[in-house]
């Protein structure tokens, strides 16, 4: 419940995203496995500061954000038959499904 977003973009990106930000995979470690460990473990909140930076840098208002977000969602549910899952929570996090985590 209250979810935010930490990360949202091609799957394929994902990986290099959160090795800049000092969160790399272990080796023989499924990212989706340690992208979970470290969103869970995150209680400083430095994920969810650096993605609302990364908005900011990017020129994206919360609404454009959230707009991406729905789509990425929408596409997701349309190839997969799914919906992407929330992180952190419920509603308005990042999807795991469809590039975001």
């Amino acid at each position: 419940k209250g979810g935010r977003t930490c990360y949202l973009g091609p799957s394929k990106d994902a990986l290099a995203y959160f090795e800049r930000l000092g969160y790399p995979c272990p080796h023989l470690t499924s990212p989706a496995d340690h992208f979970m460990d470290v969103i869970s473990g995150d209680s400083g909140g430095k994920l969810f500061d650096s993605w609302e930076m990364h908005e900011e840098e990017m020129g994206l208002s919360a609404s454009e954000s959230k707009h991406a977000l729905a789509e990425a969602d929408s596409k997701a549910t349309m190839e997969s038959g799914a919906s992407a899952a929330d992180v952190g929570g419920g509603g308005g996090g990042g999807g795991s499904g469809g590039g975001g985590a």
